[in-house]
């Protein structure tokens, strides 16, 4: 079952009590991702990001310092863990999002890369918010998935860059996603992702009142759809403005493909979620697989319920309301 932990306080101070509870994992997790070598070369790249971060998102580098005492690390390994363009690995989610007269609701696999990611539910309780995200060990929650007491709910998709180099005077993408966890509205999320210099670009199913939205963003520009029936996304640009300029991997093309597919076949969401057909590119990931499936989330938006489920199973783990920050174990 995944781990569910609480915090409170200021940005430093949340942070704080995340390094000092997770801190055997953030150090496993550091020494695996960032060894010195990378540290090294990328060094002059990342502290251009570092120097553009703390005037851009102060308090999101406040966070990071608290992560960093807690767990005894380094700051700048910890800030350089949160720089995803710069160590750039191709990982899959599935989603789907369906708005129906049955149903307004976002169903999610979170995977990662065949190397297993510690992670861990958090809920936070800072002066001017409460969420609750999934989060991996020394990153800031925003590149999974994540809802607020104002009802904002989003998951998220990485998606393979168009673009060739990175440029370090722009900011990560997971701290705008972090950024987007506070949005009280639709429209504010939205805002926040064309107004951040993004140094590449998510997707994003983004719901709140009855409403989901599709969101992808390649730098400075944004395509938003309105979701209508059921509509798959996997680790590619599907969106107009950006499909034709990339192709899609095969690990990508095929999962959505599938999706698609049993979309068309009326197949239940749940089953779509845990479809282990197309191996080794499948939807519900094993270890045997390229990569594997962490955890699996629906957002209820007509219920007002989040149930996080085990990968596979669908079996309950937790449900939250989608307004709250405490979870009760099913």
């Amino acid at each position: 079952m995944i781990r569910h932990i609480s915090v409170s306080g200021s940005s430093y101070e949340c942070g704080l009590q995340i390094g000092q509870q997770l801190k055997e994992k953030i150090q496993q997790r550091l020494h695996s991702h960032i060894p010195d070598a990378l540290f090294d070369r990328l060094a002059p790249q990342f502290r251009q990001t570092l120097a553009v971060c703390e005037t851009h998102c102060p308090r999101f580098m406040e966070e990071l310092k608290g992560i960093a005492a807690g767990a005894e690390v380094e700051f700048e390994r910890i800030f350089l863990l949160n720089c995803e363009e710069l160590c750039e690995a191709a990982v899959g989610c599935t989603t789907i999002a369906e708005v129906t007269s049955e149903c307004v609701r976002i169903s999610h696999n979170e995977d990662t890369g065949k190397n297993f990611e510690e992670h861990v539910l958090i809920s936070y309780t800072l002066p001017d918010c409460s969420f609750t995200a999934f989060a991996y060990a020394g990153s800031l929650p925003g590149d999974a998935f994540a809802w607020n007491t104002a009802g904002v709910c989003f998951t998220t998709n990485y998606l393979a860059p168009i673009y060739q180099e990175v440029d370090p005077t722009r900011i990560p993408r997971n701290m705008v996603a972090r950024q987007l966890i506070e949005s009280q509205s639709i429209a504010e999320a939205v805002t926040t992702l064309q107004k951040s210099p993004d140094a590449s670009g998510y997707h994003y199913f983004i719901g709140s009142q009855g409403r989901i939205v599709s969101v992808e963003q390649c730098l400075d520009q944004v395509s938003v759809i309105e979701v209508v029936g059921q509509v798959a996304h996997a680790n590619h640009y599907i969106h107009s403005p950006f499909a034709a300029q990339i192709e899609p991997d095969t690990n990508s093309g095929t999962r959505q493909g599938r999706a698609d597919a049993l979309l068309g076949q009326h197949t239940q969401v749940l089953d779509i979620l845990a479809d282990t057909q197309t191996a080794p590119d499948t939807i519900c990931r094993r270890e045997s697989d390229n990569g594997r499936t962490l955890s699996t989330v629906q957002f209820d938006l007509k219920r007002g319920e989040v149930l996080v489920r085990a990968p596979l199973t669908g079996e309950v783990e937790h449900t939250f309301s989608l307004q709250g920050v405490n979870g009760q174990a099913a």
